[in-house]
């Protein structure tokens, strides 16, 4: 898997993980569900499967984020997409392992990720009142400034390099 995935863009996992029939919507209150074909080309998307979490999303209503990483040392999302009249942007962070958040899910993977998930969501000034739950749509590049960086998805673990957690 770690062999397939090096191969793969980060647009491409995105691609491919999203949920079979993701909530999507081409302006934010209008959601509807639709099959992932369809949904790939709408500017919103539910980027995580209902029961289990893979790309941690911060919504930076502020221009500049990335800037903000580089100035502070935090680490690097590995897709950004950016509202291209405000600045504003959705920061994903993919990780190796999706952590399952149903009641069967183990509690300390699901603690872990809340506290690195809360961490780093301060550490960029993002927005705490995101749900997470619908993000602007990367694959809609015409819509969005979209930036991929090549590094591979993250191990929760690796955060503490740069988070108090």
């Amino acid at each position: 898997m770690l062999l397939e995935q090096e191969k793969q863009t980060q647009l491409e996992l995105f691609e491919e993980n999203l949920p079979h029939k993701p909530y999507c919507s081409d302006q934010k209150g209008f959601l509807a569900i639709r099959s992932k074909a369809v949904a790939k080309i709408k500017n919103y998307i539910q980027h995580n499967e209902p029961t289990k979490i893979r790309w941690l999303v911060y919504d930076c209503d502020y221009y500049g984020a990335l800037q903000h990483i580089g100035e502070n040392h935090l680490p690097t999302p590995n897709i950004v997409a950016i509202n291209k009249e405000n600045g504003h942007s959705h920061l994903f962070y993919g990780l190796e392992l999706p952590v399952c958040i149903t009641e069967n899910g183990r509690a300390k993977p699901k603690q872990f990720l809340a506290n690195v998930s809360y961490a780093l969501g301060l550490a960029l000034n993002a927005d705490q009142g995101y749900q997470g739950f619908i993000s602007k749509n990367p694959l809609q590049k015409d819509f969005w400034e979209v930036f991929e960086f090549p590094q591979k998805s993250w191990e929760l673990g690796e955060f503490l390099e740069f988070l108090e957690v």
